[in-house]
């Protein structure tokens, strides 16, 4: 791996896991303050701990499948969806064209789409 794209993968992960941890801080911190019922009816409604397995199954094939993208399509994808760069940053950051952005990114997702739809298949 690149290690301009393994920085860009690095970033997106600890940002979501600092997101992640925020939201947690943030949803018990809103629950200190609720009243007993309205405590209750949090409680109520989150998610269940076989659910969050799951999303972490989903999460997990979904990064193993990213990881098995041809190099030039996982670049931009990570780009696009763990850094949020527009089409122009990606195409300076890369030194292509936009169109090249944009080709590899829709070349990208379509692998992405086969990728994952194999693994839920065989999960």
């Amino acid at each position: 791996m690149d290690i301009r794209a393994f920085g860009s993968w690095l970033r997106g992960i600890a940002r979501h896991v600092c997101l992640d941890t925020l939201r947690d801080r943030q949803r018990r911190q809103a629950v200190g303050r609720l009243t007993s019922d309205e405590a209750a009816q949090a409680i109520a409604n989150e998610p269940d701990p076989s659910e969050q397995l799951v999303g972490r199954e989903q999460r997990d094939r979904v990064i193993r499948c990213v990881e098995s993208l041809p190099d030039d399509c996982r670049e931009v994808v990570l780009l696009h969806y763990y850094e949020e760069m527009s089409y122009s940053d990606m195409a300076a950051w890369l030194g292509v064209s936009r169109a090249t952005v944009n080709e590899r990114l829709r070349k990208g997702r379509e692998l992405l789409r086969i990728r994952l739809g194999a693994a839920m298949r065989t999960a």
